[in-house]
């Protein structure tokens, strides 16, 4: 498959997984993480996996588990969305790069 056409499936899954988060999450998970944000996805060279990156300002620990919960009905919304033969299993990645950008910024500040 080209690299197009994996670039296409990734942004498509993030968006579908970014809409779905909102509306699959229960009272309590959102007083729990606040705010969720899917960073990206990567897509596994054999499609078998589909790597969601998200973070959230709140309990990055709890964060990947509670998704994880969620990973059956949000593999069904792609599979509906998806023009694949098979669906990939997901898999959620705490996403640190927010951490990381605010330490270099406070390093630089503090020069």
């Amino acid at each position: 498959m080209d690299s197009q056409r994996l670039k296409k499936i990734e942004n498509t899954a993030k968006k579908i997984v970014s809409t779905k988060i909102s509306e699959l999450l229960t009272e309590e998970e959102i007083q729990t993480l606040h705010l969720v944000n899917v960073v990206g996805a990567k897509l596994s060279a054999d499609l078998s996996y589909l790597d969601m990156y998200v973070s959230s300002f709140s309990q990055p620990e709890k964060l990947t588990k509670i998704l994880a919960g969620h990973a059956k009905t949000l593999e069904r919304e792609l599979f509906r969305e998806l023009s694949m033969r098979q669906t990939p299993k997901l898999r959620f990645r705490y996403d640190k790069s927010w951490e990381v950008s605010s330490e270099i910024i406070e390093t630089i500040n503090s020069l």
